[in-house]
This record gives C-alpha cells, structure tokens and sequence, in this order.
C-alpha cells in the first residue's frame, strides 16, 4: 500500500512538474498577440514597389531549356499578381535573383537548382553615420534536385515558390 501511494505521489510530482513547465514556457505566446518577426522579415513592411534583378542563368540550365527572359518575366508576374508594384528602376528597394546548378558525374540526368532571392534596401547604418546605403537586408533560398530534362520547369517552379513565401513575408510584416 505504501509502495503503491508513494508511486502515485511521484506520478503527480511528475505532471504538476511537466504541467507548470509549460504553462509557464507557454505564457509568453499566449499573452502576446502577435509574436515577434525576426528583424529581417520586419525590413519588408510596407514594400509595396520594387525592382528585381536576375543574374545570368547557369549554361547547364540554358542548355536544358531555361530561358532568362521568360524566368524574369515569370518572376515580375508573380510579383505583379500578387499586388507588389514592379518598375524599371527603384532606387530604394531591389530584389535580386540568383541561380546556381550543380551536377556530378555519378548521378547522370539529375541537375541540382539553387535559387538565392535577396532584397537589397536603402538603409542608414548608425554605426557609422552613413545617410543611405543600398544593402541586402533580407534573403531566402530554395534547393532542388530534378531531372535535367525538366530543368527550366523545375527553375521555374522554385522561383514562383521563393517568390510566393517573399509576398508572405511582406504581408506579415505590413500587418504588424
């Protein structure tokens, strides 16, 4: 009988333990609204016009079939569509793309696809009394591994992908 209550009295400890834990871990995402986004997606609120930018594409990827009109085209409708405001040239906020391939011999017909997006902003570095500067103050990536054959598709279906969680972000940013 001792034996037993004792068990039981431990079993309780235990959970009144557990249970306090994470009330009190959970307090500070229960009591605020809204948690905090990290400074970098906070950089993004209120961007609602921009330029972009993309890098020459790999020749791997030219090669199988990738065309850098048609991915800067898809990237500024994706922008545009989404309500962003994409002009020639906006000296306050850029968005730049750049893609990266890589292959290797003992993996034939398979092409790996980085996709880099940064957005470079007009920013005023206190540190070192600067007025303006133009630098990136946010970026994501995206990595796939896709038959060479649907190379161009794949790019295109990674950019629309860091192009959509970039409008995400911006929209979460502005309603903060």
């Amino acid at each position: 009988m001792k034996r037993s209550r004792l068990a039981w009295i431990a079993v309780t400890a235990v959970i009144l333990a557990l249970v306090s834990t994470l009330w009190v871990g959970a307090v500070p995402i229960l009591g605020s609204r809204k948690p905090s986004l990290p400074s970098e997606v906070m950089s993004l609120a209120g961007l609602n016009k921009v330029s972009v930018a993309l890098y020459p594409l790999p020749t791997e990827l030219v090669e199988a079939g990738a065309s850098h009109g048609k991915i800067l085209g898809d990237f500024r409708s994706t922008l545009k569509n989404s309500g962003l405001k994409v002009v020639a040239k906006n000296p306050d906020a850029r968005i730049v793309l750049k893609v990266m391939s890589a292959s290797h011999g003992r993996h034939k017909g398979a092409v790996g696809i980085s996709v880099i997006m940064a957005v470079h902003q007009k920013v005023r570095v206190t540190r070192i009394d600067r007025d303006e500067m133009v630098l990136p103050t946010m970026s994501l990536s995206k990595l796939a591994v896709v038959p060479i054959h649907l190379a161009a598709t794949g790019l295109a279906s990674e950019v629309r992908v860091i192009s959509d969680q970039l409008v995400t972000l911006v929209r979460r940013a502005t309603q903060r």
